[in-house]
């Protein structure tokens, strides 16, 4: 009697294993992008919590899918949730390390929230990938006057400046941008075309609080009180949840002597 079957049989029953395992590896990534296309469509009917529950089903199905970790994170982006969205990017930037949008949210995100560490290291993985980016080329710039400010470097500084403003053709939006250029006017003194500049830049950026930082200091050298409330008063509407503002406005009408002001806005 041959001594061959029981190794046929485990062989055979290996192979099958290994056809389940496949199988359910397939069916897994299918059930992941039927979620993902599923999500697609919610965010076009703009069920956006909904479509956010089935981006984290794919994640769990697949958590390697690179389309719809960027979609999520750019969600959470845009519904404000800044550090859900940061940690997306990072991840998405790990797994795929050629995700140049990655890079650039990245980027973005850090230098607006001040943190240069993360930003030049981002920024650095950003221009050796894709340097002729325009995204590219507004991370470098934004180093550069970063560093010509830094050493007081008046000329450099300027000639930064004007390239972020002829780099704002192509990225109207990028907020880094925007704030340089008026940045750099008010170093210069050029306070009246800062706040020229700062206004073009909120009707890009309605949402944007570095700006309104900008606006408050422009109207306060110019010592124009109708501006500074005005500033104060439109940042309290775009920003509800923001409790400092409305201590700044009344801290601004106690400064100015108008009770009756501060009363009124209580």
């Amino acid at each position: 009697m041959s001594n061959t079957g029981p190794s046929r049989w485990r062989a055979i029953a290996a192979l099958l294993c290994t056809i389940l395992v496949l199988a359910a590896c397939d069916s897994a990534e299918e059930r992941a992008e039927g979620h993902y296309q599923s999500a697609l469509t919610l965010l076009e009917d703009g069920d956006v919590p909904r479509a956010l529950v089935e981006l984290r089903n794919v994640f769990q199905l697949n958590p390697q899918h690179e389309q719809a970790r960027v979609l999520y994170a750019n969600t959470q982006l845009e519904q404000g949730e800044v550090a859900d969205a940061y940690g997306q990017f990072l991840r998405v930037a790990e797994q795929h390390p050629e995700n140049a949008e990655a890079l650039i949210r990245l980027t973005a995100i850090a230098m607006r929230a001040n943190n240069w560490d993360a930003a030049e290291r981002h920024a650095a993985a950003l221009i050796a990938q894709a340097p002729d980016l325009p995204e590219s080329r507004a991370a470098d710039v934004a180093l550069r006057y970063r560093e010509a400010v830094a050493d007081a470097r008046v000329p450099e500084r300027r000639g930064v400046a004007e390239e972020a403003q002829a780099l704002l053709e192509t990225l109207p939006g990028h907020a880094t941008l925007r704030a340089l250029v008026v940045d750099s006017l008010l170093l210069d003194g050029r306070t009246e075309e800062a706040v020229v500049r700062v206004d073009e830049a909120l009707k890009v950026l309605p949402q944007e609080r570095m700006l309104f930082s900008l606006k408050l200091i422009a109207h306060t050298r110019l010592e124009d009180v109708e501006g500074i409330e005005e500033t104060l008063l439109m940042a309290i509407d775009r920003f509800p949840d923001d409790e400092t503002m409305p201590e700044r406005l009344i801290s601004f009408y106690r400064g100015m002597g108008d009770l009756d002001g501060a009363e009124a806005f209580l």
